[in-house]
């Protein structure tokens, strides 16, 4: 049996296209992320101060690894547009051997 993968997708939502580029931007550079997508614009619908919302947002898809998600939790949340953001974690079982020793190279100071 492989070992479990050391890998996390983060998944996250902002408003405008240019918060998504932001986040992505921030978060490479600071080599929180090996790499981030931001997908088209989606619906969300959800209660929010006791009435119901419908937003357009542009999700993030946040490839990075379990060593580099404190400190990218906390710097999502720090950066974050909204004042109560979606920052998911979800652990990866299992990725390519190439593309995991990438991504935690692109991480590595984490």
């Amino acid at each position: 049996m492989s070992e479990p993968s050391s890998l996390v997708l983060v998944i996250t939502t902002v408003a405008e296209s240019d918060d998504a580029r932001q986040l992505a931007k921030s978060l490479i550079e600071q080599s929180l992320a090996a790499c981030v997508q931001v997908e088209a614009p989606i619906t969300s619908y959800y209660h929010w101060q006791a009435e119901l919302q419908e937003d357009r947002e542009y999700r993030l898809m946040i490839k990075s690894t379990a060593a580099a998600w404190p400190q990218l939790l906390k710097t999502l949340s720090e950066i974050h547009p909204y004042d109560e953001p979606e920052i998911i974690r979800l652990d990866v079982v299992a990725a390519s051997e190439g593309y995991e020793r990438w991504a935690r190279e692109q991480t590595a100071q984490n």
